[in-house]
C-alpha cells in the first residue's frame, strides 16, 4: 500500500551485546506524500541505515552487533519491511565496554505540551568514553548524532521533508494517544536504561 497523510511509522532496531538483545524504537511522521509510493517504507529504511545508524555506530563498541530492523506503519496495521544485516554491524570502538544497560543518552525535545521530551539511549559505550561518568566523546560526533536524530527524511531530489521525527504517548495497551515533533536533540551523557539490568522486573 502507499503511504497515507499523518500516518506513523515505527522502526525497531535490533542489536545484541553480551547475550543480551537491545532495542532502540523510532517514529517517524508522513508529512507529505510526493515521492511516497509503495515503496515508501524502503525510503525509511534507506534513510536509517545511511543517516541514523552510521554516526551512532562510530562511537558504540564493536562488542555490539546490529542485528536487524524492522519498519511498520503502526497507524494503518498493515504495512511492514524486515532488514537484516549480514554480517551483524558492528560498532567502530574497539577495547573494553560498559555492560548494556549503561548508555549514551540523547533527549528528543518537544515542541508541544501533548508528551514528554523522548530519549534515545544507545549501549555498546566504549570505557574508554568516558572517565568517571563523564564523556568523552568528541564534540562533532556528538553532533552528528543530534543532527541525525532530529531530521527530517528527506532524501534527493527531494526539495521537501517527507516524514518527520516525532515522539509518541501511548496508553496502556500501546495505542498512539499523542504525536509530537521532535524540535531538536541534545546529548545528556553517560547513563543507564534501568530496563536492560538484567534480572529487571523478575
Amino acid at each position: 500500500m502507499a503511504a497515507a497523510l499523518n500516518d506513523v511509522v515505527r522502526v525497531t532496531v535490533n542489536q545484541k551485546q553480551a547475550g543480551q538483545t537491545v532495542l532502540n524504537v523510532y517514529h517517524y511522521q508522513v508529512v507529505t506524500l510526493t515521492g511516497l509510493d509503495d515503496g515508501y517504507l524502503e525510503v525509511v529504511r534507506d534513510w536509517m541505515l545511511n543517516e541514523v545508524i552510521p554516526p551512532v555506530l562510530a562511537i558504540q563498541n564493536q562488542a555490539l552487533a546490529y542485528h536487524s530492523m524492522l519498519i511498520q506503519n503502526v497507524t494503518n496495521g498493515i504495512d511492514f519491511l524486515e532488514y537484516a544485516w549480514s554480517p551483524p554491524a558492528g560498532g567502530a570502538g574497539t577495547g573494553d565496554v560498559l555492560p548494556p544497560y549503561a548508555t549514551y543518552t540523547f533527549r528528543l525535545l518537544r515542541e508541544t505540551l501533548a508528551t514528554r521530551h523522548g530519549y534515545k539511549r544507545f549501549a555498546g559505550v566504549n570505557e574508554g568514553s568516558q572517565n568517571n561518568g563523564t564523556s568523552l566523546v568528541s564534540a562533532a560526533e556528538i553532533a552528528a548524532i543530534e543532527d541525525a536524530l532530529a531530521a527530517d527524511i528527506q532524501p534527493a531530489p527531494s526539495i521537501v521533508p517527507l516524514l518527520a521525527p516525532v515522539i509518541v504517548r501511548k496508553d496502556a495497551t500501546g495505542a498512539i494517544m499523542a504525536v509530537n515533533n521532535v524540535g531538536g536533540c541534545d546529548f545528556r551523557g553517560i547513563g543507564t536504561q534501568n530496563t536492560r539490568k538484567i534480572g529487571r522486573g523478575s
